[in-house]
């Protein structure tokens, strides 16, 4: 049996009213900025495997970065600041010339020293005002 358009219509609609009314409106904004908090707790997470040593979990927290940037942000900078894409491209994963990228580094494990200042570099290089 397959439903009615109009039946799947009305069901997503009213499921639609319920959660409006049971979610606080907080809850209901779009806002990117938990985009970038989310990158940066990941990113965050991997300076502090790689200051304990921890290489296997820093890889898998750098992964775990990049691929909410991929899922989300990177969708809205190729719409409004494409000119953005190749440099946090380059800061994620291998860089270029003297601008090793975070991928590079993780791989011949360097220090925290060498690390974190690669890794406070994306912050700066994000268009925010674009993000909205």
């Amino acid at each position: 049996m397959v439903a009615e358009p109009d039946a799947i219509q009305q069901a997503v609609d009213q499921l639609d009213a319920d959660l409006r009314t049971l979610l606080p409106p907080a809850w209901q904004k779009q806002d990117s900025q938990a985009d970038f908090d989310m990158i940066q707790a990941a990113l965050d997470q991997m300076e502090r495997a790689v200051a304990a040593g921890d290489y296997r979990a820093a890889s898998s927290a750098h992964l775990d970065a990049y691929a909410l940037l991929e899922s989300g942000s990177e969708a809205r900078l190729i719409a409004f600041a494409p000119q953005y894409i190749i440099p946090l491209e380059d800061l994620f994963w291998y860089g270029q010339g003297e601008h090793l990228g975070l991928a590079h580094l993780l791989e011949r494990q360097a220090s925290p020293q060498e690390i974190r200042p690669r890794a406070a570099r994306w912050t700066p290089c994000w268009p925010r005002r674009w993000m909205r």
